[in-house]
């Protein structure tokens, strides 16, 4: 019950500035669909939650309040709702079967413990200090651990092969239609995307956080790259293939650059750690698509083609901007001074509280794109220090999963969380991406499944030690091992 009222409190706090209409249709509607997945939750968690992880896919929020007095409008993400009603489902079906008991065995319980007594204590210290405001270190403080409560729920509800490879394939696809859904916004017919939606499916118009919807697809376009380096057949090679298409065109189309840089050490790092002669064919195979792709649209006359080449301009202008770059500097770009300039500042505010920082929320989102920096100036050195024994801990474990399966999608997932990890690391040099909601919710779900896999390989029982004679998984196929 604790756990459900501190993911209730940051609808509550957002309570605080608006206030609900019943007259909208969307909330309303949402509410329903909540409920009705609530109870959907309590006779089959597993079936609640597949249901959400789309919705987290999508990005999706609606605006609550404002219209008058000193209520504002405030946006509130339908996945936090969802998230709460699932959370009730699965918590009442634990009670109804006397199994309460919400943290399994994982080499990352302890980081992620550390991580969370590092967070609260940052967040007091702000608070002292009266360097975070109250509002915003309380709602960003629970926010994080939010994302730590959808690890462990995700972990106990999906726990068996068949749950893994289920929910994996759910998230894949779901992102690959997305994916699509951008190139049609952008290119097809631009201008008519939902006004619902202010984030993942927009994010490719320029409407949304393209730079996050960036980092997220460096992860998916990761986890493609190892199902094409580990595919059964040429169907599974080909469909793998065109959804790595699908998804680097999305990419493209985000005109984030430090997202086009990180595609290179991807590429480089699955390389390294598969020795797979396929990454060479579809580098080949992917730059023949596009330039024909490419090709086909200049030769398009009318409203499409016009279109399609001003963003063709547009991507050719950010390719050139990061070639200038690297041929005179970081402070050619104005938008990467700026950063360095932000840099600097916060780095000034930390040196007054190394220890513990300026509390979170210290700095409003957006001021600090760099998540080593922004941790730095909001948990201190002993956040950021947690924070890398966690990043370890889950790129260690990622890897012994990794070497020690014999099962070729298993292997291809924790090879594309694995090499999706680093590109991140990379990318956090330009934005704090591992705070951002995108980001984090499907990080903490994937995470906890590979957390799921290496338990049932590496402890197929509860009495079994670690090591890598354990028994195969139960419910896998006798390759896994």
């Amino acid at each position: 019950m604790a756990c459900l009222i501190v993911m209730s409190l940051p609808l509550a706090t957002v309570s605080n500035y608006i206030r609900p209409s019943l007259d909208n249709p969307v909330f309303m509607a949402v509410l329903v669909l909540g409920m009705i997945l609530g109870m959907v939750s309590f006779f089959s968690p597993r079936t609640g939650l597949l249901i959400m992880l789309p919705a987290a896919l999508f990005g999706s929020e609606i605006q609550l309040g404002g219209g008058g007095g000193d209520a504002r409008a405030a946006a509130v993400r339908i996945e936090d709702i969802l998230l709460i009603t699932v959370s009730l489902g699965w918590l009442a079906n634990r009670a109804k079967t006397r199994t309460l008991l919400i943290m399994n065995r994982s080499p990352v319980n302890g980081p992620i413990l550390w991580m969370s007594i590092a967070m609260i204590a940052a967040t007091c210290m702000g608070l002292i200090q009266d360097t975070a405001p109250i509002g915003r270190s309380v709602l960003y403080t629970l926010k994080r651990l939010e994302y730590f409560w959808m690890f462990y729920m995700t972990l106990h509800i999906i726990n068996d092969y068949k749950g893994c490879r289920q929910a994996i394939q759910l998230m894949y696809f779901a992102t690959a239609a997305v994916a699509l859904y951008g190139i049609i916004m952008v290119i097809i017919i631009p201008g008519s995307e939902s006004p619902m939606f202010s984030g993942g499916l927009s994010a490719t118009t320029g409407d949304g956080r393209s730079n996050i919807f960036g980092s997220f697809l460096l992860l998916v376009i990761a986890m493609s790259v190892g199902r094409i380096c580990y595919a059964d057949n040429h169907v599974q090679l080909l469909r793998n293939g065109a959804i790595f298409v699908v998804l680097l065109i999305t990419l493209i189309a985000t005109k984030s650059r430090a997202s086009y840089v990180c595609v290179v050490p991807l590429i480089l790092a699955m390389y390294a750690l598969t020795r797979s002669r396929r990454i060479l064919d579809l580098i080949i195979a992917s730059a023949a698509i596009m330039l024909l792709g490419i090709l086909s649209l200049a030769m398009t006359s009318g409203r499409i083609g016009e279109f399609a080449d001003l963003r063709a301009a547009e991507v050719q202008g950010q390719f050139e901007s990061i070639g200038k770059v690297f041929r005179e500097g970081p402070r050619a770009d104005s938008s990467l001074a700026d950063r360095f300039d932000m840099w600097e500042t916060s780095w000034a505010k930390t040196k007054r509280y190394p220890i513990f920082g300026n509390g979170i929320g210290a700095a409003p989102l957006g001021t600090v794109d760099n998540q080593y920096v922004r941790e730095l100036q909001e948990t201190g050195v002993v956040g950021l220090f947690c924070f890398l024994v966690l990043i370890a801990a889950i790129m260690k474990s990622s890897y012994e999963l990794f070497i020690v399966t014999q099962d070729r999608f298993v292997k291809s997932f924790a090879a594309g969380f694995l090499v999706g990890m680093i590109a991140l690391l990379i990318h956090a040099l330009t934005i704090a991406n591992f705070y951002t909601i995108l980001v984090m919710e499907i990080v903490c779900v994937m995470l906890a499944i590979l957390m799921a896999l290496h338990q049932l390989t590496f402890y197929p029982n509860p009495e079994t030690d670690y090591g890598i004679d354990a028994e195969p998984i139960r419910g896998a196929p006798e390759t896994l091992r």
